[in-house]
């Protein structure tokens, strides 16, 4: 027959049950309820940034001179080499025409030679072919930023601009939008139709950067509550 107990009787059962919770189980759950409360303080709170995507090229606010063939012919002696300083009216190259005429192409300003491709003597050149350019030296620079025309729509004249040019500086590459072209135009490598917009370069490294060189860059376009971005998941 079974026997029906008082709960008095049961003193494990009343130990356990006057018994106090581990004292770390009581911190772990202040600690989870308190990360909670925050999180959610900054759900609601906080926002994030808006950004639109991109590409930069940094250019030479001064005029640049491009030096293009003006006949169809073959190169002769090139007396210059990639990063020389050349003065207005130093001998650059000379260029033998398709009429056996030997021309002389000597530099139109002074300033930093970057050819525009690798040109060799002998090499056969076509009329209007850009041969090199000649960048003046210490001068400001700027960014042209390439974007997609879907993530043009919300960017306007002094927005900020974030940039990434793989650089030695661990400081923020920052800049501003000064300028939005009106109309896209159709890029042949991306297939797709881009608009292109200027920028300052307002960091200390950005007159080392070396004029050609390439990068990433985001633009803010604004801000959205967090709470807002966490629903379209």
């Amino acid at each position: 027959m079974n026997r029906i107990y008082d709960f008095e009787e049961l003193t494990d059962s009343v130990e356990l049950l006057n018994r106090k919770p581990p004292r770390f189980i009581i911190w772990f759950l202040i600690f989870l309820f308190g990360s909670l409360a925050i999180s959610l303080f900054w759900i609601c709170t906080g926002e994030i940034n808006i950004v639109s995507n991109g590409t930069a090229i940094v250019k030479n606010k001064s005029e640049t001179s491009i030096i293009r063939s003006q006949n169809d012919g073959v190169m002769g002696d090139i007396v210059i080499t990639n990063g020389d300083f050349v003065k207005k009216g130093d001998l650059l190259f000379r260029f033998k025409s398709n009429k056996s005429e030997e021309i002389e192409v000597k530099a139109k300003a002074e300033g930093i030679v970057q050819f525009s491709d690798t040109i060799q003597d002998g090499d056969i050149l076509k009329i209007g072919q850009e041969i090199l350019s000649i960048v003046p030296k210490g001068s400001a620079k700027y960014a042209q930023l390439t974007l997609l025309a879907k993530d043009i729509k919300d960017i306007k004249l002094g927005d900020k601009v974030n940039y990434s040019f793989n650089s030695d500086t661990t400081n923020e590459e920052l800049g501003t939008v000064t300028y939005i072209a009106a109309q896209p135009i159709f890029d042949k490598d991306l297939k797709e139709y881009v608009y292109r917009l200027e920028a300052t370069m307002d960091f200390k490294e950005a007159q080392e950067l070396p004029i050609g060189i390439s990068g990433k860059v985001s633009i803010i376009t604004g801000s959205k509550p967090i709470w807002k971005s966490l629903l379209k998941f």
